[in-house]
């Protein structure tokens, strides 16, 4: 008999975040300048700008991130078995410390469309009451980050080359619970920036129409034109719905995903054509609008990621990079491990 085990759902992505579960990061967040169009045989150009994203104090952290399988129903063979690990990212470096594992486990790392990477586990076969073992010991060093200084209307929307250019399509248009092209978020999206001379003044304000619209409660996961209409969600719903808002505009949004939490990020590019990802805090009583002071373990960035396993409707696209064990004979007690450690 072959089976699998999917040990998450989609009802509430940020609560599996906050227990032992998942893990993830992705590509480059800030792509290379082009060259100025008025840029001298010496290399000089345009000005850089004055804004741009503002890096503070390096916070330093220890996570055992693995698994564990036991054959404590029969025999076991073919085991796949995958979980999230970090990489990394600008404000986030990840070192690999130390590797354990039980004799004759595989251990490898596929990638997720950029956004998360897995942990890859194979075992041929193990025998009743067998137990397999791995986990990976990290170093992850987190960077504070600080409101942007400096005047940033001089920041714009990606064209639509910059776009196909940066991989930036998987964060535009319509997702799982994020409904850009419903005719309440819609119309949202085009009353809240009229009057706005810059896109960062026009983004700003999707950030505070989202904030007012929505009232912070916990709950089931809603989504963005269901937290809209009910007037209330928490912090996947408030993103969601920014994030919605924003790619009704054509600018690249985002969810990231930190244990038990997430906050969103825009992408916009400055006058030398440098693209830039800024995070926002959609909760709590304090704008944090380009800036987060969250130093927690980023766990995931976007909402389409491609994994490297099928979904329970046959596809590969899942909302969020989740553990996953397949095999075939007696299903085993699989328990996925991510816990932060004193070293």
């Amino acid at each position: 008999m072959r089976w699998a085990i999917f040990t998450v759902t989609l009802a509430s992505l940020v609560s599996l975040f906050a227990g032992t579960f998942l893990a993830d990061t992705a590509t480059a967040q800030f792509r290379k300048p082009k060259p100025a169009a008025n840029a001298t045989e010496n290399g000089a150009g345009l000005a850089a700008p004055a804004g741009g994203i503002n890096f503070g104090e390096t916070i330093t952290q220890h996570w055992a991130i693995g698994m564990s399988i036991t054959a404590s129903r029969g025999n076991v063979t073919g085991i796949k078995a995958y979980t999230a690990i970090p990489k990394n990212w600008p404000e986030q470096s990840v070192r690999l410390l130390k590797k354990e594992k039980t004799q004759g486990v595989v251990v490898g790392t596929r990638g997720c469309s950029g956004m998360a990477d897995m942990m890859e586990v194979k075992i041929s076969s193990m025998p009743a009451g067998a137990k397999a073992d791995v986990l990976y010991s990290y170093e992850i060093k987190r960077k504070v980050m600080k409101k942007p200084q400096g005047d940033m209307s001089s920041y714009r929307k990606p064209t639509p080359k910059e776009i196909t250019q940066d991989r930036l399509t998987s964060y535009l248009g319509v997702s799982e619970l994020i409904e850009t092209n419903a005719k309440e978020i819609k119309l949202l999206a085009q009353e809240t920036v009229k009057g706005k001379k810059t896109f960062w003044e026009g983004i700003e304000a999707l950030y505070r129409i989202s904030r007012e619209k929505i009232q912070y409660k916990k709950g089931p996961i809603r989504g963005a034109l269901k937290a809209l209409l009910l007037g209330e969600g928490d912090c996947e719903d408030m993103s969601s719905l920014f994030i919605a808002l924003c790619r009704n505009h054509q600018i690249p949004a985002r969810i990231v995903w930190v244990p038990g939490h997430c906050y969103a990020e825009f992408y916009l590019v400055d006058i030398n054509g440098v693209g830039t990802w800024f995070p926002c805090e959609l909760t709590g009583p304090i704008e944090r609008f380009g800036y987060v002071d969250n130093t927690q373990l980023i766990l995931q960035k976007g909402d389409k990621v491609r994994v490297p396993y099928k979904t329970k409707n046959g596809g590969y696209i899942r909302r969020y990079a989740a553990e996953n064990l397949v095999g075939a004979g007696s299903r085993p007690t699989f328990k996925a491990i991510r816990k932060q450690t004193e070293q």
